[in-house]
């Protein structure tokens, strides 16, 4: 499988959390380990977000919920089974110091990072999943 990024204009996807979980790497090797237990582990990312300088790079971990959506609004719950983007609290930033999200595009099979709710794949890193990470 090759690893792409996302393009302008990507449609999101909505899949359950099981889908989720695995090994996606970006198109430089960096990696995001998302497990079931909603906690992640990142190797080798580079986020380039202008909007959050305290969003870490390298080696980080954190936890991982989807985001719910009720009308103008949307929140991060660890409740959630399904969504469209995944909320990533890293380990050791505060809470609003890196409000970074994965977004799920392409029918599931990449993730793209943003700093804005608004801006599907505003960061423009983009996943693919790693073969036989499931």
């Amino acid at each position: 499988m090759l690893v792409v990024s996302c393009t302008a204009g990507p449609e999101s996807a909505t899949v359950r959390d099981a889908e989720l979980v695995g090994t996606w790497v970006d198109e430089s090797g960096g990696r995001l380990e998302l497990a079931q237990d909603r906690t992640f582990r990142t190797k080798g990312l580079r986020i380039h977000s202008g909007i959050y300088p305290e969003c870490p790079d390298g080696d980080t971990e954190g936890t991982w919920a989807f985001f719910v959506e009720d009308g103008d609004s949307a929140w991060s719950s660890s409740d959630a089974v399904s969504g469209r983007s995944v909320a990533l609290q890293f380990r050791g930033v505060g809470q609003g110091g890196c409000n970074l999200s994965a977004d799920v595009v392409k029918g599931g099979e990449e993730l793209c990072l943003t700093d804005d709710q608004d801006d599907l794949c505003g960061v423009g890193a983009g996943f693919s999943r790693k073969p036989d990470s499931r």
